[in-house]
């Protein structure tokens, strides 16, 4: 699905993203609009176009697309993109459980007792791989919740406003049979990336100066609450 504003095709500012509500979504993203805001504010059009994560990042690093967000840096993103210097959000990924379960966690390994869900690609699946961890792998993080919500699997980690939009979307009437748990799995700022080219450059540093005028007026942190800015 593509969703874009009129213009020529070279004047169009291309981005290829996934579904992550409420941050990311071709109904009304929040992270959108801030995009959005950074580039028309300069006079440039854009385009989104939702994929599954994995192939929005490939269309970046085949030149199909010009950018994608949000994402973790890890040195093989570092490696195949340019990154933004400054990030487009910080999130804390936590664990959900189901009320049937008592979780208890201080370090990674204490949730090796538990059955374990999470999505391919995803930076935190990784990082419970990388950590001996052996959880049942979902296509997407729809798929992962309705797992944990009919107790096929005991807990999963989501970014925590995410996970909560994810269970009111799949608990119907029964929101307490899905708990979190506090305590962050992963905290750490996500950013855009790029095309390593010189027009990737040139977006990067659009994009730069467009958010700290965001971040310095007050408004990024209005956007973030899913509000308009003031004019």
């Amino acid at each position: 699905m593509s969703t874009s504003t009129h213009a020529e095709q070279n004047d169009v500012v291309r981005f290829a993203l996934g579904e992550w509500q409420p941050y990311t979504s071709a109904d009304d993203g929040i992270l959108e609009k801030i995009v959005l805001k950074i580039y028309n504010d300069q006079g440039l059009e854009v385009d989104f176009a939702y994929y599954p994560w994995m192939r929005s990042a490939k269309l970046v690093e085949y030149g199909k697309a010009d950018a994608t967000f949000p994402w973790y840096a890890t040195e093989e993103r570092r490696a195949s993109y340019l990154l933004s210097t400054t990030p487009l959000l910080h999130a804390d990924t936590v664990m959900f459980y189901h009320n049937s379960v008592n979780l208890e966690w201080n370090e990674l390994a204490d949730l090796a007792k538990y059955r374990l869900g999470a999505v391919d690609g995803y930076t935190v699946t990784q990082l419970m791989q990388e950590n001996g961890l052996t959880p049942v792998i979902a296509s997407d993080l729809k798929e992962n919740f309705l797992k944990l919500h009919r107790a096929r699997v005991d807990a999963i980690p989501a970014e925590k406003r995410v996970g909560r939009n994810m269970v009111n979307r799949v608990t119907e009437n029964d929101p307490r049979a899905i708990l979190v748990n506090p305590k962050p799995l992963l905290s750490d700022p996500m950013y855009v990336l790029f095309q390593p080219t010189e027009r990737g450059k040139k977006l990067q540093a659009i994009y730069e100066k467009g958010i700290h005028a965001l971040k310095q007026s007050g408004c990024y942190e209005i956007m973030l609450e899913n509000n308009p800015c003031p004019e």
